[in-house]
């Protein structure tokens, strides 16, 4: 396989541990892409991460979002690749993840306000969710990943990235993720595949 060096993974990283199951899962990624990998760590635990919206009227005024934090980071669109890897708190994605969907409000006041739509590059996006939920799914009815992935595929299609790539761990409570042998083969195959495609920036 040849690989695209100039090709870029951004990373959201949405869990508040660096050696949890979601990070096993990270790490194979990581290791199998061969571009540029950039990662935001959302937990401030971990980082600054990214702040809520606070409805301050910036974006009525100015293209973007005026708060400068790790935000700007994805709406730079300098990247190929956009990874959202997230444990799944009570059936939906944790509330840092939260602050990012909110963020993209700015879109709202560009367009209503100063009448510009902010155009996104295509990109291919990869979700990493692991969660355990037994308790969780008997309480939902239904599987325990269904709001998360309808949260996730909201980000993804800000950002004008395509999500053909969806990997789940999602019985962490009785098999870590880093023994999941079968999500982690998948991942790296994504990862180097992704990596080997052409630049269409």
């Amino acid at each position: 396989m040849c690989y695209n060096k100039n090709m870029k993974a951004l990373i959201i990283f949405a869990s508040p541990h660096r050696q949890g199951s979601t990070a096993a899962l990270v790490n194979v990624f990581k290791e199998n892409f061969k571009g540029e990998v950039e990662q935001i760590d959302l937990f401030p635990n971990l980082s600054k991460g990214i702040s809520p919206c606070i409805d301050c009227g910036g974006c009525k005024r100015k293209m973007g979002c005026v708060i400068n934090d790790d935000f700007e980071k994805v709406t730079r669109d300098d990247y190929h690749v956009l990874v959202i890897a997230s444990p799944i708190y009570i059936s939906n994605l944790p509330p840092p993840l939260w602050n990012l969907i909110s963020r993209f409000n700015f879109t709202f006041g560009n367009r209503v306000y100063l009448k510009q739509t902010r155009q996104f590059k295509e990109k291919e996006g990869v979700l990493i969710l692991t969660g355990g939920g037994t308790e969780c799914k008997k309480l939902m009815g239904k599987t325990n990943e269904d709001e998360a992935l309808k949260e996730a595929n909201y980000i993804f299609a800000k950002v004008n990235a395509r999500l053909d790539h969806v990997f789940l761990s999602l019985n962490t409570d009785i098999f870590p993720a880093e023994k999941d042998e079968n999500v982690k083969e998948k991942i790296a195959l994504a990862a180097r595949e992704l990596s080997s495609q052409q630049d269409k920036h």
